[in-house]
């Protein structure tokens, strides 16, 4: 699955459960954490999919170790 076909079965998967159920899925704190951190990847990938230097290489492996959510926002 590529990252646009990712964010794509993401946005469905709302729209799915909201025709079917007419609310938005209720998700629990660590789906919400694993799709962050997923999407953090997919938005790290996408604008530098380049290897980079060491600063660059250790952003790309805190992203795949997992982040907390406290103080992270993920921008498109």
């Amino acid at each position: 699955m590529t990252s646009r076909d990712f964010c794509f079965w993401l946005q469905g998967y709302f729209e799915i459960h909201k025709i079917k159920n007419n609310t938005l899925p209720e998700l629990s704190h660590s789906e919400v954490v694993v799709i962050a951190n997923h999407l953090n990847m997919v938005f790290k990938h996408d604008i530098d999919p380049s290897m980079g230097p060491k600063p660059h290489q250790d952003a790309l492996s805190a992203l795949h170790a997992g982040l907390s959510l406290s103080d992270q926002i993920a921008r498109c």
